[in-house]
């Protein structure tokens, strides 16, 4: 009896924890207008982190392509490109600078064996 009160009692834990670091996100107008469900930063939280509790609080993959408005079997339609990159972004990465050759001198004579081997 004791046991089944401590899981339970770690479950509930869990659950209070879990709905703390939950982000609420509001649709935009232009979104619900479009007809999409799921906002786009909860979308990049998804996939960013590879968070697949959201995903399956969201429904699943098959969900989330309906509240994305996209066939899985077809992907999406050539007319809707422009309005999801106005209302998504493109779908890129921002990227990171690259780094000079300067860069990659300086850590190569901050590296403690080519010091010695000099």
């Amino acid at each position: 009896e004791k046991i089944r009160i401590a899981l339970y009692v770690q479950k509930a834990a869990l659950q209070f924890i879990d709905a703390g670091n939950r982000v609420e996100y509001k649709l935009s107008e232009e979104a619900i207008e479009a007809g999409f469900d799921i906002h786009p930063n909860e979308i990049a939280s998804i996939v960013r982190s590879q968070d697949y509790k959201n995903l399956s609080n969201n429904g699943g993959v098959e969900a989330v392509a309906r509240k994305l408005s996209v066939s899985t079997d077809e992907g999406v339609s050539e007319a809707s490109i422009d309005c999801r990159q106005q209302i998504f972004g493109a779908n890129r990465y921002t990227e990171k600078p690259s780094r000079t050759f300067l860069m990659f001198v300086w850590d190569a004579l901050q590296d403690l064996t080519l010091t010695i081997l000099m």
